[in-house]
């Protein structure tokens, strides 16, 4: 994502515009100018080509959003969960400045009861937002068994995508999303859109946990946050 800031494409395209009105400009008088403006041009028109090939490919056309890999390691995920089976209740704190301000008892989409904990936090350091879902079972299986809906849920909207990474251990299992980023505001910064977002589950013990992170612009903080 760094490479394609807010505002990017749309500099890109101006300065292509103006390149190439001065290459017309000096092409009789001024060969070499005409020449330099040309290249420049042409290096600005691939960079705005790529960036929209990137940020706007055919199969997200409808939504903007582009997906781009984290660069979490596994062992990261590793070293977070093994912590946590560690612990009575695994996510118990398991998101940091996470806090509490809803718990009840439902029903989950495969029928079975549990121990809803709605929390949130706020990153003033990336202008982010985080929303916790933490549900709770009467056994470990009923737990795998909505980790399992949650992971189909995620495979079918990234696909079959390496970005996607899913480690497993004792007793517990994680997957974690690709960044999903509103590539909009590479064309068009001033417009209200979405920034970047990232999605989290996990299963351990008798629970399981669905993190979503949304930020306003590009830097997110649980990447680190979770998994340094």
């Amino acid at each position: 994502m760094q490479f394609f800031p807010v505002g990017a494409g749309l500099a890109a395209a101006l300065l292509c515009i103006v390149l190439i009105v001065l290459t017309i400009v000096f092409a009789k008088r001024k060969r070499p100018a005409s020449i330099a403006c040309g290249v420049f041009s042409g290096l600005f028109a691939l960079y705005l080509l790529v960036g929209c090939c990137v940020l706007f490919p055919t199969a997200w056309r409808e939504n903007g959003y582009a997906y781009f890999s984290l660069g979490v390691q596994a062992d990261g995920v590793r070293t977070a969960l093994v912590s946590a089976a560690e612990k009575e209740t695994p996510f118990a704190a398991f998101v940091p400045g996470a806090e509490t301000y809803q718990t009840e008892q439902i029903l989950y989409k495969n029928g079975a009861a549990a121990t809803l904990e709605r929390q949130s936090a706020q990153y003033a350091d990336t202008n982010s937002r985080v929303e916790i879902e933490l549900y709770t079972f009467a056994s470990e299986a009923l737990a795998k068994s909505a980790f399992a809906e949650s992971q189909n849920e995620m495979t079918a909207q990234f696909g079959a995508s390496e970005k996607l990474l899913q480690v497993d251990g004792e007793g517990w299992t994680a997957l974690v999303s690709p960044v999903a980023y509103d590539g909009s505001r590479f064309l068009l910064p001033t417009v209200d859109v979405d920034g970047a977002s990232l999605r989290v589950i996990a299963q351990c013990k008798n629970q399981y946990i669905l993190i979503r992170e949304q930020s306003q612009g590009q830097s997110l903080t649980l990447p680190d946050a979770l998994f340094r």
